[in-house]
């Protein structure tokens, strides 16, 4: 019997010494980083992803990489096979999911935006479902862009956007009329909107601009916070009118007792001054006079306040100063020499610019000028402008239909618009003093307007760049008692004016 007990014994010491010998030690974290440095590495990118959004703009990539990392974490934790082979595969997975969050990022940039704007005014907190549901289509199209289907991912953009920015609204309504809405709560609670009912809707006004400033623009919130707070004064002003008015009941106050309670705060008000208020007097003489009290306390005690200011504390500031305008000298001068130095290269580039303008506008007065003889036209420079005053261009007595033998002359002045880019051309027509002014006027008119549709037709000047003026007989350029000067009066002037 002992030998079989010694047996059994013997049997159990050698299994618990095999199953001790065969148990596998298992790593840390920290060990498994440091033997298996693809698992490290892709840690640290499945950090750098999460950080840049991959989570929601890659999130199947994203998702992957992520499990494949806690099966390589676990495999090498327990120093088994295949834990390199499933990092190297989660490490070609987060790579992609980071190139593939860069395109969701550029396709959904605006979408991204209105989401920000949304999480910056508390939507996540306040509206967790709500917001989680509007992610979840972000994903979704975030996995469209990962599947390559761009086209599905824009079409989806729109709606995402307008929800996003539907829950910032209401996250803003919430954070900045909450607090007014209260208050108004309690105000009517305790009856301000029959006791104080101006004071009342003044707060109900306030708090509804509040609400139609954010609907209107959710930029606006600044306006939106200060029309939140007036709706809050006026909430809490009419609780106190209430208050009193319910204190002035309850003690039976009379009109004339109402009177004197207020006259009794005036005095507790005027009592430092040690003067007693006229109260005989009208209501008005009695607050200019309390005002006027206040106001030469108030700057009695300025006076008193700058007298305190000792030698020593303003000596002090003034050595701050000086010390300051020193350490800053040297780059305010060196500032101040910067910007002299751009002025000047700025003037001289203007100079130039100025110098090359006149060149430019020279030559083409020049090249226009030699195109014409001198019993053709004179040729005028008006600073970037050419004015051309025909002497050939005559036209019969009376008449406004161009001759054959000005198609030359039209040749050339079609050749000297054409010098210019793209100018602005103003056809002037002139008369001799034959006749009525108003013959003359109309006669101009009709001797501009054939020329200008001349050129446009001939041309084609564009019919927007010309405009045609009869000056009739108001602007000879030679005496009317003589034939050779009514011919000349006779013309057509063309303005070309640079653009």
């Amino acid at each position: 019997m002992n030998l079989i007990k010694h047996f059994m014994m013997m049997v159990m010491v050698s299994l618990l010494l095999i199953g001790c010998a065969t148990k596998t030690v298992e790593l840390s974290d920290a060990e498994v980083m440091q033997k298996y440095p693809d698992i490290k590495e892709l840690k640290r990118l499945l950090a750098t992803a999460k950080k840049s959004g991959s989570d929601n703009l890659a999130p199947q990539g994203y998702q992957q990489a992520n499990q494949l990392f806690t099966q390589a974490l676990d495999q090498a934790t327990l120093q088994k096979n295949g834990s390199e082979a499933l990092a190297k595969q989660g490490l070609s997975e987060i790579r992609q999911a980071l190139i593939d969050t860069k395109t969701s990022k550029s396709i959904l940039q605006t979408v991204l935006d209105a989401r920000q704007k949304s999480i910056i005014a508390t939507a996540h907190v306040l509206y967790p479902e709500d917001f989680e549901q509007v992610e979840k289509r972000l994903r979704l199209a975030a996995n469209s862009i990962e599947l390559n289907k761009i086209e599905q991912a824009k079409i989806k953009r729109a709606d995402l956007i307008k929800d996003y920015a539907a829950l910032e609204l209401l996250a803003l309504k919430e954070t900045t009329t909450e607090l007014a809405e209260i208050k108004i709560g309690e105000a009517k609670d305790t009856g301000a909107h029959k006791y104080a009912p101006k004071t009342y809707k003044l707060a109900q006004e306030e708090l509804a601009l509040s609400l139609d400033v954010l609907d209107a623009g959710r930029t606006q919130v600044i306006e939106a916070k200060n029309h939140a707070r007036l709706a809050v004064f006026y909430a809490n002003k009419s609780i106190q009118i209430t208050d009193l008015l319910r204190s002035f009941k309850r003690q039976d106050f009379t009109e004339e007792d109402k009177i004197l309670w207020y006259q009794q705060q005036l005095a507790i008000i005027n009592d430092p001054f040690n003067r007693d208020l006229a109260f005989d007097q009208p209501n008005d003489k009695v607050i200019n006079a309390l005002q006027t009290e206040i106001s030469l306390a108030l700057n009695n005690k300025t006076d008193r306040d700058m007298d305190l200011y000792t030698a020593n504390e303003k000596i002090a500031i003034l050595e701050e100063r000086i010390q300051a305008m020193d350490a800053n000298h040297k780059q305010v001068v060196a500032g101040l020499n910067k910007k002299i130095q751009g002025q000047e290269v700025n003037r001289r580039m203007e100079i130039e610019a100025l110098k090359e303008n006149n060149r430019k506008a020279q030559a083409r007065y020049q090249k226009i000028q030699s195109m014409f003889t001198e019993s053709e036209a004179a040729v005028f420079r008006q600073g970037n402008n050419v004015l051309l005053e025909t002497h050939a261009f005559n036209f019969k007595i009376g008449g406004s239909e161009i001759d054959a033998k000005n198609y030359d002359l039209l040749e050339k002045i079609m050749n000297a618009i054409r010098v210019f880019e793209n100018p602005d051309i103003m056809i002037m027509g002139h008369t001799d003093s034959t006749g009525s002014d108003a013959l003359n006027l109309q006669l101009s008119q009709k001797r501009a307007e054939t020329v200008s549709a001349f050129l446009q037709k001939i041309a084609k000047f564009a019919p927007d760049r010309i405009k045609a003026q009869g000056f009739g007989e108001s602007r000879p350029v030679a005496s009317n008692e003589t034939r050779e000067g009514r011919e000349r009066n006779r013309r057509i002037e063309v303005l070309i004016v640079n653009k």
